[in-house]
């Protein structure tokens, strides 16, 4: 997918260009949910209906929301996009179904308050819900279904002037704020201004911020690490999310603005080898991991903590180690 010139300083400030490159050469699939409206996704987007059920609509909302999670990831990005409100049953179904190969579900919309989406939360598949557009920035702010504490709340901020919105709601439950103003095409290859659409609100910072959890999953499945659960994404979140109101967690930006920071650091070892791998690159230490008499795995903790930031300090005559971690 080629990058709107008008979309750049959004995917600059929010690390989706410096991670599109990170993971250029990786081929794993990651699979987005996408619930909305009856509205069909342009055909070029690539998107999968599993059920026909779709038909225009006044709005064209879910065709902007797929055209967002399309336009901020890759080709390896599989979206799969429901008419929630004209199948629930049918998308409950197949979600069920399919959940092993789910790795988030993106909800743009608020309505009123139901049970419907309650299967989810047991499922523990990350969804992430745009926090609502009446500009409540209340302990309640968030709309349905971004309020129920097991969904993720996103809001909206614009990039071109570093605030949040005034629609955006917000309160106790809100998560982060992600960008907002993404440009979207309208038809393939889209080379004129007249070729691109402007979509807002905090329905599109939520496909912003699926997208950008997209990337970090693509990165775990290429290391083999276990799936995503909703609450480490929302860890990840509120760790990647910079101050831009209060210090810490504010009813208007909860943890602050959702950017993805540098490739996180791996390190990789093996058993009788003096060679550590940090991110990729090699490095001797003096001793090797082993696994000793008792069948455990034995690792050198000075090599790893030092790795990782830490002071390693031996004293031999309390025949004492003390890890002292910086902030």
């Amino acid at each position: 997918m080629t990058t709107i010139k008008e979309n750049q300083s959004e995917f600059d400030k929010s690390g989706i260009t410096r991670w599109r490159e990170l993971i250029k050469d990786i081929n794993k699939i990651v699979t987005i949910v996408v619930l909305d409206d009856a509205e069909p996704p342009r055909e070029f987007d690539r998107i999968e209906l599993p059920i026909a059920n779709h038909k225009k609509t006044t709005k064209g909302h879910k065709k902007q929301v797929c055209g967002v999670i399309r336009q901020c990831t890759d080709d390896n990005a599989r979206i799969v996009a429901f008419n929630w409100f004209g199948g629930r049953e049918q998308a409950t179904q197949w979600i069920i179904a399919n959940s092993k190969d789910i790795d988030i579900i993106n909800c743009s919309f608020s309505s009123p308050r139901s049970d419907d989406l309650d299967f989810v939360r047991d499922l523990k598949i990350p969804i992430i819900c745009s926090s609502g557009n009446n500009g409540d920035k209340g302990k309640d702010g968030v709309s349905f279904p971004a309020y129920y504490d097991w969904t993720i709340a996103i809001g909206a901020i614009e990039e071109r002037y570093n605030r949040v919105t005034d629609y955006s709601n917000g309160g106790a439950l809100l998560d982060a704020v992600a960008y907002t103003d993404i440009y979207i095409p309208l038809v393939e290859n889209a080379s004129k201004y007249e070729d691109i659409i402007l979509f807002n609100g905090t329905s599109c910072a939520a496909p912003v911020a699926t997208s950008m959890l997209y990337y970090y999953i693509k990165w775990r499945k290429n290391i083999g690490l276990p799936k995503l659960t909703s609450e480490e994404a929302r860890k990840f979140i509120h760790k990647c999310a910079y101050d831009i109101l209060e210090e810490g967690k504010d009813y208007s930006s909860g943890y602050g603005i959702f950017k993805l920071g540098a490739e996180p650091m791996q390190i990789k070892l093996k058993i009788n080898s003096n060679v550590m791998e940090i991110n990729n690159e090699a490095k001797i230490i003096d001793t090797c991991p082993i696994i000793d008499s008792n069948n455990r795995t034995l690792v050198p903790i000075r090599a790893i903590s030092e790795a990782l930031g830490c002071e390693v300090v031996w004293d031999g005559d309390k025949q004492e180690i003390t890890i002292v971690k910086q902030d």
